[in-house]
């Protein structure tokens, strides 16, 4: 993975280009206490052919999924954060013993595989620091998160226009509407809003020309 810091070292050694955006193996692994995932769905839906315009039809549809113990991973950010906590908090617990060219065993979050002590991470650490070698490795396992509530609705509009000599039109238009798209992290949070351009956009759109004549078909779309 790439883009992610090394939260602790980079609080004493910023000019290190290793601790910044750097990159490592992110693994993603199996969870033996993982439980299932349960979700609810409801869904409701109308279809109008409009009785004074021939070849018109208007679609709506609802939509809401409830997911409960969704199954999902930590991140690597959320896990070097960790770790640069668990490693201040430990460091009174260290001996000058444990700093030793070599020793691998200063661990903060156990997720975090880090390369032995080198005499350079000892010398950058010392002494307001544990010495922490290079991450290696982070280890990010499947977990229970808690609930993620989405809802929305659909609408569609199609017109078959009527032959003419020149072949066949149809006019379609599809949206969608996000309308809440909510994570809770732990069950005391305040629900967490996912809706976001280029990721997840409130709103998304796709219009369509068809023309068709005979055994020739020519499709013209544009997505939004």
């Amino acid at each position: 993975t790439t883009g992610v810091d090394d939260e602790y070292r980079s609080q004493y050694d910023s000019s290190n280009t290793d601790n910044n955006g750097s990159e490592y193996i992110a693994q993603l692994r199996n969870n033996l206490g993982l439980g299932p995932e349960e979700s609810t769905t409801n869904t409701a839906g109308l279809v109008v052919r409009v009785p004074f315009i021939e070849g018109v039809t208007l679609t709506v549809d609802y939509w809401s999924i409830d997911i409960v113990d969704r199954i999902g991973t930590i991140g690597a950010n959320d896990i070097t954060d960790n770790d640069r906590l668990l490693m201040n908090q430990k460091y009174a617990s260290f001996s000058a013993a444990d700093f030793q060219v070599g020793n691998a065993s200063i661990i903060g979050d156990p997720r975090v595989e880090r390369a032995p002590l080198t005499q350079d991470d000892i010398d950058a650490a010392l002494p307001d620091f544990a010495p922490a070698g290079k991450i290696v490795r982070v280890i990010d396992p499947f977990v229970n998160e808690a609930n993620r509530k989405i809802e929305g609705w659909d609408f569609g509009l199609e017109y078959a226009v009527p032959e003419m000599p020149m072949g066949r039109f149809t006019l379609n238009f599809e949206g969608s509407y996000l309308a809440k798209m909510e994570d809770i992290e732990n069950e005391d949070d305040a629900p967490r809003s996912l809706i976001q351009d280029e990721i997840n956009p409130r709103f998304r759109g796709k219009t369509t020309v068809r023309w068709r004549k005979d055994n020739w078909t020519t499709i013209l779309s544009h997505s939004y």
